[in-house]
C-alpha cells in the first residue's frame, strides 16, 4: 500500500510540475519591426507664376511622369515619392521661405530645382545652412559648386561650360575673324561671360564689342545693335531671357544686322515662346547650352516618346535634365543607409547612374564641389522651320546645320 501511495504521489508532482510550466510565462518573442509605408517627401521649388512659369511646367511635366514611372515599379524599397512642390515665382526671397517651409512644417527629406541662377544661388545656401541635401538640375552659376558646400550637388553644366558646344563650332566650322558679345547682366548672364571671356583670351580672338544691359528695363536694344553691325563681325553672341531675345531678333532684323552665326546661350533662345513671338525672325538662329540627353540612347528615346505622346512637345534641355534629377533622386534614396541629411549626402557622393541626360557621378575638380564633368553635356541647336534641332556637334546631330546665317 506504502509502495502505491507513493507512486500515486510522484505521479500528482509531476502533473503539478508539467502544469506549473504550461501555466508560466512564456520568453517573450521579439516582436517584428513594423514595415514603414509612408510616402517619401522630397521637395521641389520652381517658378510655377511670373515671367518664369513656362519654365517651371517644363520642369514639373518631367518631374511628374519621373515619379509616376518609378512609383509604378515599387517606388523605393516599397515607398512611393512623393514631390511637394513650391512656387518661388522666380524670387530668391520667395525661395528661400519655400524651402524653410518644406524642412520645417512638410519635413522633406532634400529638395531638387530652381531654375534661374540667381534662385539656385540662393537655394544653396540656404540648404547648406540648414543641413538639407539639394540636387541641383538647371540652374548653373558657377559659384553654386564653387562655394565648397557639403550638401550641394549639381547634375547640368556649369554656366561657364554652357559655351563649350559653341566654341567647338566657331573654331572647326566659323573660325571667326572677330566676335560680338551681349549679356544680361544677372548671375546667369554673367558668368556665361566669364566663360566666354576665357575662351577668348584662350584662342587670342577678336572681341570687338561687348555689351550688356538690365533684362527688365532694357526695351530698345536698336542703339547697341546698330553699334555692332557698324563693327560688322563673323559672330554675335547673345545671352538672354525670353522677351529680351524675342526683342533682339526683332530689331537685329529690322536694322538687317547679318553676321556669319548669330548664336544665342541656351534660356530664352531655347524655348518655343522664342519662336512664337519672334516668328520668322528666329530662323536660322542658334542657342547653346546643355544637351537635350544622350539622343542615340535607348533610354532617351523611350523617354521622349512616352513624354511627347502625353505633352505633345519634344523633350529638350530642360525636361532632360528634370527626368534624371528624379531618377537620381530615387536612385539615392533607394541606396542610403537612412533618410538622415548625412546618410542622403553619403549616397550622392557615391552616385554613379547612366541617365538620360548622361552619366551622374559627382566629382571635386577645378575648384568645383559635387559636380558632374558636364562640358561634354553641351551641344549647338538651330531653329529650323519653327522647330529647335540640334545640330553641333556632328555626332550628336539631328539634322544639318544652316551656315552662315541668312535672315528668312
Amino acid at each position: 500500500m506504502g509502495r502505491e501511495l507513493c507512486c500515486v504521489a510522484l505521479a500528482l508532482i509531476i502533473a503539478l510540475v508539467i502544469m506549473a510550466g504550461g501555466c508560466a510565462p512564456q520568453e517573450a518573442k521579439p516582436a517584428e519591426e513594423a514595415v514603414n509605408t509612408e510616402p517619401i517627401l522630397v521637395g521641389a521649388i520652381l517658378p510655377m507664376t511670373g515671367g518664369s512659369a513656362e519654365f517651371g511646367q517644363k520642369f514639373q511635366n518631367a518631374y511628374m511622369l519621373a515619379v509616376e514611372e518609378i512609383n509604378a515599379t515599387g517606388g523605393i524599397n516599397g515607398r512611393e515619392l512623393e514631390l511637394l512642390i513650391e512656387d518661388t515665382q522666380g524670387k530668391p526671397d520667395v525661395a528661400k521661405t519655400a524651402i524653410e517651409k518644406l524642412l520645417n512644417q512638410d519635413e522633406v527629406v532634400m529638395i531638387v530645382g530652381g531654375h534661374s541662377s540667381s534662385v539656385g544661388v540662393m537655394a544653396a545656401k540656404t540648404c547648406e545652412s540648414l543641413g538639407l541635401p539639394y540636387l541641383v538640375e538647371h540652374p548653373s552659376a558657377d559659384d553654386i559648386t564653387k562655394s565648397g558646400y557639403k550638401c550641394v550637388f549639381r547634375l547640368n553644366p556649369t554656366a561657364s561650360m554652357y559655351s563649350t558646344g559653341i566654341q567647338k563650332f566657331l573654331l572647326e566650322v566659323v573660325k571667326p575673324d572677330s566676335i560680338a558679345v551681349i549679356h544680361e547682366d544677372s548671375a546667369f548672364g554673367t558668368a556665361v561671360w566669364q566663360g566666354l571671356e576665357q575662351f577668348i583670351e584662350r584662342e587670342n580672338l577678336n572681341l570687338v564689342a561687348y555689351e550688356k544691359y538690365t533684362a527688365a528695363s532694357t526695351l530698345d536694344f536698336k542703339p547697341i545693335l546698330s553699334k555692332i553691325k557698324s563693327l560688322n563681325p563673323d559672330v554675335v553672341i547673345m545671352t538672354s531671357y525670353v522677351n529680351d531675345a524675342v526683342l533682339l531678333a526683332l530689331q537685329a532684323k529690322e536694322i538687317r544686322l547679318e553676321p556669319k552665326a548669330l548664336i544665342g546661350t541656351g534660356a530664352g533662345h531655347s524655348l518655343i515662346s522664342f519662336v512664337d513671338e519672334a516668328g520668322n525672325a528666329a530662323e536660322y538662329i542658334m542657342s547653346g547650352g546643355p544637351w537635350r540627353g544622350n539622343m542615340a540612347g535607348a533610354l532617351w528615346q523611350e523617354y521622349n516618346a512616352t513624354f511627347s505622346n502625353r505633352y505633345g512637345y519634344e523633350v529638350g534641355e530642360h525636361e532632360a535634365e528634370a527626368y534624371a534629377a528624379i531618377y537620381v533622386i530615387a536612385d539615392v534614396l533607394g541606396r542610403t543607409s537612412s533618410l538622415a541629411s548625412e546618410d542622403v549626402v553619403t549616397a550622392l557622393k557615391e552616385t554613379d547612374l547612366e541617365t538620360v541626360f548622361g552619366k551622374i557621378k559627382f566629382e571635386d575638380f577645378d575648384g568645383y564641389t559635387n559636380q558632374v564633368q558636364a562640358s561634354e553635356y553641351t551641344a549647338l541647336d538651330q531653329w529650323l522651320n519653327g522647330e529647335l534641332k540640334t545640330v553641333y556637334p556632328t555626332e550628336v546631330a539631328e539634322v544639318d546645320y544652316v551656315f552662315p546665317f541668312i535672315w528668312k
